[in-house]
């Protein structure tokens, strides 16, 4: 039996700002326009989006073991917001976003590369994020086997050092998360065709699609600790990041650029990603030389640029 449709005014804010704020400052039309859109049933998207809303958020779960299952509202809120800019506004970059929903200009940093999409999702550590990667791709995935051309069938989750890699490989080892959570429909499970591939795994017989996890260290070295970009909190709270190990390295990118169909980068605790110099957003844009990539998506409890400001 379906649950009722959640009230707008029940949903909590995944951004978790006030409408004064100074900076990210797209945000509040965005939140207005989604309100709309929701309370219209969500017109615009594709039938295989609405039938994965549907079983996300407006149907009884049970998990096995008989105990029962909802996904937050703040996980409802996230995809909602992901599926309207993408799906819906076809929002293919930060100069689209800012020319349709940035009330002010006068704090703009007009992006010096604007080649894919990418969006930051602030959600707080312990507010189901993961979940959301999962349904992200999962969305991604199914609606590629009618659209590859706008729809990816490949996705890399990056870590910003060991304790996190594992954290994740914890979830999506052998695709265990789609196997215990609600996130396939049953009837859509016949094309869930996924390679899940860890830091050191060797490649396999092709499969439709692959999903690759590792942490950025993998493509790059480490700077000196003077020069790291993480606070001595974060390090606190993370871990340091490891010392690059080349025999330790697979071929990831080269992997993913061999592969048929487009490619999402996922950035876990993605503190400072919107550094256009940071050398992990440089690694995407080298991959996406060689890899189409359709979209970013940086997560964080506090996305920031360096001095301080939201991301827009």
């Amino acid at each position: 039996m379906g649950r009722k449709k959640l009230n707008d005014k029940d949903q909590t804010d995944a951004f978790d700002i006030t409408d004064r704020l100074g900076t990210a400052i797209c945000v509040p039309a965005i939140r207005e326009s989604i309100r709309v859109w929701k309370n219209n049933s969500y017109p615009g998207i594709t039938e295989t989006t609405r039938t994965l809303l549907n079983y996300w958020f407006y149907t009884d779960h049970k998990l096995t073991g008989g105990k029962r299952f909802q996904y937050h509202k703040a996980q409802q809120e996230a995809m909602e917001t992901l599926i309207y800019i993408y799906e819906v506004e076809k929002i293919r970059s930060r100069t689209e976003l800012y020319e349709k929903y940035a009330y002010q200009t006068s704090s703009l940093r007009i992006p010096s590369y604007d080649e894919f999409a990418r969006y930051a999702i602030k959600m707080a550590t312990g507010s189901g994020k993961t979940k959301v990667m999962a349904m992200a791709i999962v969305w991604q995935f199914a609606n590629a086997m009618h659209d590859p051309e706008n729809y990816a069938q490949n996705f890399l989750i990056l870590a910003p050092n060991v304790i996190v890699f594992e954290r994740l490989k914890t979830d999506f080892e052998s695709g265990k998360m789609y196997q215990i959570d609600p996130l396939i429909p049953k009837h859509l499970k016949w094309l869930w065709e996924m390679d899940y591939y860890m830091r050191g795994d060797p490649e396999r017989s092709s499969s439709s699609g692959a999903l690759y996890l590792t942490n950025i260290q993998q493509f790059y070295e480490r700077p000196s600790k003077a020069r790291d970009d993480e606070t001595d909190i974060m390090t606190e709270m993370l871990g340091d990041k490891p010392p690059t190990n080349k025999t330790d390295i697979s071929d990831f990118d080269e992997r993913i650029a061999k592969r048929e169909g487009l490619l999402m980068v996922l950035n876990d605790e993605a503190h400072h990603t919107h550094e256009e110099d940071s050398e992990w957003n440089k690694f995407i844009r080298r991959l996406h030389k060689d890899k189409t990539v359709n979209m970013q998506l940086d997560f964080s409890a506090t996305p920031r640029y360096s001095k301080g400001s939201l991301f827009a």
